[in-house]
């Protein structure tokens, strides 16, 4: 799969429903391919800045982010493509993602909520 996803300009989901994490798009960006994709899910949280997301259902919106990065050019495209490989290997790293986990099950067994887990770490940022 990473030769066909290098072999692309730009990689896109044009789901209306989504899906929990898009992999195709986690895969396209791990391979250095910058993304278009619509507002389901976790697709905002995955793509950040290195992409676009619209909303879904709307294919005015889609063409215009297609043609927002065909505009940007091969070397424009290949720069943001970096920046999205970028994103995955620093927030996606499968070490990063197991410990996640592990933590998340420490904390279910001591009976920690979901919502005082993500308060203590709102907390830890506002530090």
């Amino acid at each position: 799969m990473a030769r066909i996803y290098a072999a692309l300009d730009i990689a896109t989901s044009s789901s209306a429903y989504g899906e929990g994490f898009p992999n195709v798009l986690g895969e396209a960006m791990a391979c250095g391919v910058p993304c278009v994709a619509t507002d389901t899910c976790d697709t905002r949280l995955v793509i950040g800045e290195t992409g676009i997301v619209v909303p879904p259902r709307d294919p005015a919106a889609l063409a215009s982010a297609w043609e927002q990065l065909i505009v940007l050019g091969r070397a424009g495209r290949r720069s943001l493509g970096m920046t999205a490989r970028a994103r995955i290997d620093g927030n996606y790293e499968i070490g990063s993602v197991v410990g996640g986990y592990e933590a998340l099950y420490r904390d279910l067994v001591a009976g920690i909520t979901f919502a005082q887990r993500i308060g203590s770490r709102a907390a830890a940022k506002n530090a």
